[in-house]
Parts: C-alpha cells; sequence; structure tokens
C-alpha cells in the first residue's frame, strides 16, 4: 500500500515539473512575442525616406505604407489571380527588417537622375544582405513556427519566382504611384514629387497589363492637377 502511495507521490511530482517548464516556456515565449511586437512598433516612427527627403509635411511612415498594400493585396488579389491570404501576409511583413535597417531609398541605391542630386551610397547587394541579417535577428524572437512561415513569405517575395510575389511587388509600387498623387494634390510646388513617377513608370515599370491600367488613371490625373497650376 505504502509503495503504490509512493509511486503515485512520484507520478504528481513528475506531472507537476512538467506542467511548470511549460508555463516557464510559454511565458519566455509570450515575452519574446511581446518583444517582436515591439520591434515592430518602430515601423510605425519610421518615416518613409524619399518623403522626408522631399519636404513632405508628416510623411507616411512604413508602418503605413505596409498596410496600404496589404489592403491593395486584399482588394485585387482576386482579380489578378494569385492566392490573396499569402499575398496579403507578404505585403505585411514585406518591410519589416525597416525595423532595424532602416528605410533605404531608391535614391540611395539606384543610379538615376533624381531632382535632389542625391548618388548612391549602397548596392542593392548589401541592402539585401543587412535587411537578411536584420531579419534574421527578428525571427529568433518567433517560435520556430511563425518565424519558419515570416520567413519563407520574405524569400518568396525577395526572389519574385511566383505570380504572387510578384504581384505584391507590382502593387508595392503602385501604392507609391498612388500616394506621390496625394502629396503631388497637397504639394502642387514641390516639384521633386516626380521622380516618384518616373521611377516607377520608366526606370522600374509595373509590368502587370491590369495593374498598368491603375497607373494609366493615375498619372492621367496627376496631369490634370499639373494644368490647373
Amino acid at each position: 500500500m505504502y509503495a503504490n502511495e509512493g509511486k503515485t507521490m512520484n507520478k504528481k511530482q513528475k506531472t507537476n515539473k512538467r506542467e511548470n517548464k511549460k508555463e516557464i516556456i510559454a511565458e519566455k515565449d509570450d515575452k519574446s512575442m511581446l518583444d517582436f511586437l515591439k520591434l515592430s512598433l518602430e515601423l510605425k516612427k519610421l518615416k518613409r525616406t524619399g518623403w522626408v527627403d522631399r519636404k513632405i509635411n508628416n510623411p507616411e511612415s512604413v508602418a503605413d505604407h505596409s498596410y496600404q498594400v496589404a489592403l491593395m493585396a486584399l482588394v485585387f488579389g482576386k482579380k489578378l489571380g494569385i492566392d490573396v491570404n499569402k499575398a496579403v501576409k507578404m505585403a505585411l511583413i514585406h518591410d519589416l527588417p525597416e525595423a532595424i535597417v532602416g528605410d533605404i531609398s531608391v535614391d540611395q541605391r539606384h543610379n538615376y537622375k533624381n531632382s535632389l542630386g542625391i548618388k548612391p551610397t549602397i548596392t542593392n547587394e548589401e541592402k539585401k544582405e543587412k535587411e537578411e541579417q536584420a531579419m534574421k535577428e527578428i525571427l529568433k524572437l518567433l517560435d520556430k513556427k511563425t518565424a519558419k512561415e515570416i520567413h519563407e513569405l520574405s524569400k518568396e517575395y525577395e526572389e519574385r519566382k511566383t505570380k504572387t510575389a510578384r504581384i505584391v511587388k507590382e502593387l508595392d509600387s503602385l501604392e507609391v504611384i498612388l500616394q506621390a498623387l496625394e502629396y503631388q494634390k497637397e504639394n502642387i510646388e514641390n516639384k521633386n514629387i516626380e521622380d516618384f513617377f518616373l521611377y516607377r513608370t520608366t526606370f522600374n515599370p509595373i509590368q502587370n497589363k491590369t495593374l498598368q491600367k491603375d497607373v494609366k488613371l493615375i498619372l492621367e490625373e496627376k496631369e490634370k492637377i499639373k494644368k490647373s497650376i
């Protein structure tokens, strides 16, 4: 009888130890997730470099931009024949590394004639390396399953091998053109905003025919604004 009671106590002790261990792990995971979310808050404070350089008053943040691209993926996704769920997730995380490395603008990495005369200070390859390292650091804060999903989404986006990834990248460009139009309305005299239309319609144009129609509509509205000056 006493031997059986001893065995029962041992089982209870082992069960309690396992439960305590699980609680400690869960508490650690919760703290890490909060650390991840705190880090992601940097994107809400980080103003988009291109707009800051062009003296736009109260410019959008990186988080503003990512939200809008995600919303565009949701709205355009089905029409464009892509995986909408994946596209929205991809859009949400596509600039996540900027929470650490900052927003490296097109002006800083491409040798095209921008109106400010800004010269490239970093190559695309260097930018890619910086952001990949930042993403590794960020994903250490998440559980393995979530980290794996975000890593795969980011990798797919950067490689542009799938239709979904290519479309999300083009929605990223479309969002910039649309935002440029809004800033042009508010800053009619600011000719530097033209750079954003030029780069994404000439230097690195959108290829998708459906989205090209939207670009055309935006450019037509831009011309109306110019004529009204």
